[in-house]
């Protein structure tokens, strides 16, 4: 094992790989560590060897959590998803809704938002926003992610079946929001 400094004066130890995907994660010491190597791209998922099936296997699992609410599993399972593979918004859309579980609505609408930013056409993004803010006592954030809603829906690549969705969804949340609002003001 050979000893080289790291960045920030940091040691890291190498230790000889025996298969190339996993030469840049034996550099790898302390798990602490493990978020520099897997929080871009693919680049997770690639160093570790997982496949996608891998994968899908993994989100079943904490989706089964979420089910159950079981808020530690899904928590770690989706938080583990988002770092081997952050450009897919299903696995930030599990865990936004893990933090919403476990109590952590401002956290959740984080994880809301880059879901939002990967695919702004899917009602189902939207409606875990805007709840969220609705139950951060936000209605002014939920208006402005409607009306980010409503933008995305006049979108030339958005299906008519994505578009029904859309519209449906939108009508509920706004009535929900126009609720919202006229009680905040009364009070």
């Amino acid at each position: 094992m050979r000893q080289h400094p790291g960045r920030h004066g940091q040691v890291h130890h190498y230790r000889k790989a025996k298969h190339p995907r996993t030469a840049k994660l034996i550099e790898v010491d302390e798990s602490d560590h493990l978020d520099e190597f897997v929080g871009h791209s693919r680049v997770g998922q690639e160093l570790l060897g997982l496949s996608d099936g891998q994968l899908r296997e993994m989100y079943d699992n904490a989706t089964q959590f979420l089910e159950m609410q079981h808020c530690e599993g899904a928590l770690h399972g989706f938080t583990l998803l988002c770092q081997l593979h952050p450009y897919i918004p299903d696995f930030w859309l599990g865990l936004g809704r893990a933090r919403r579980l476990s109590g952590q609505p401002e956290q959740a609408l984080s994880a809301f938002l880059m879901a939002e930013t990967m695919d702004c056409h899917r009602a189902d993004i939207y409606t875990a926003a805007v709840e969220c803010y609705l139950e951060l006592n936000d209605p002014k954030g939920a208006f402005r992610t409607l009306k980010r809603a409503h933008k995305h829906i006049e979108d030339v690549s958005v299906t008519s079946e994505q578009k029904r969705v859309l519209e449906r969804e939108l009508i509920r949340l706004d009535r929900l929001v126009e609720t919202m609002l006229s009680v905040k003001q009364h009070h």
